[in-house]
């Protein structure tokens, strides 16, 4: 992980990047809290491969039958994400849509792991993007 200070619009925010492992998530979330609470901004952004979904039904789909199970967030990450009041990016600006960024060839499938995660109120108007 990463942390950069940066000043957007005037507002301090700090950009934390991160690379979450696909095992021992929840210890990852846990270690990452107190990170961020103790640099003491107002105003975080969590942007990285978080090799999980926050929706299964939007953020992947697969061709396979069998059935893979799907990695969502660890309770670690959704009480982080409550304490600060962070929202995903995406999904706030395409509640409904179905889009993917990753394609796994060994898995048939596609999701949506590499994600933005910022408090709404701190989020400037921009212009809506397409990932295609």
């Amino acid at each position: 992980m990463l942390f950069i200070g940066i000043i957007l619009n005037q507002k301090k925010i700090l950009l934390a990047t991160v690379y979450v492992p696909n095992i021992n998530q929840k210890q990852f979330y846990t270690k990452l809290q107190p990170k961020i609470i103790e640099i003491e901004y107002t105003s975080v952004c969590i942007v990285g491969d978080l090799n999980a979904v926050s929706d299964k039904d939007k953020d992947y789909r697969s061709s396979k039958i069998k059935i893979i199970i799907i990695k969502g967030f660890p309770s670690s990450f959704k009480n982080m994400l409550r304490e600060l009041n962070l929202k995903d990016v995406w999904r706030e600006l395409y509640p409904t849509k179905k889009q993917y960024i990753l394609f796994s060839s060994p898995h048939h499938s596609c999701s949506t792991i590499d994600q933005i995660w910022m408090d709404p109120a701190r989020q400037t108007p921009g212009h809506k993007s397409d990932t295609s």
